[in-house]
């Protein structure tokens, strides 16, 4: 996981504000709920929507900086949104 959130970094740190979102697309099970989250459609890394807000110019309430994003694991993104 930390190679590719270093590559995404550099490409963050490159492109700023031009950066995509990047996300795998799943098969959400509507109709039997075997197992938790079995209707995601959608899988991303926290890391991941971290630098996608940042690149919209929102501000991350409970990140200590991009290389303590990119080495955490999990854990919630507490977002000030800019509209």
């Amino acid at each position: 996981m930390l190679p590719t959130r270093l590559l995404r970094h550099l490409h963050y740190s490159w492109a700023g504000a031009a950066t995509p979102l990047h996300f795998n697309k799943l098969n959400p099970n509507y109709s039997i709920y075997w197992q938790p989250d079995s209707d995601a459609a959608i899988d991303i890394d926290g890391y991941e929507a971290y630098l996608w807000h940042r690149a919209q110019g929102d501000q991350c309430l409970n990140c200590g900086g991009a290389w303590e994003e990119m080495t955490k694991a999990t854990g919630a993104l507490i977002l000030q949104v800019n509209k």
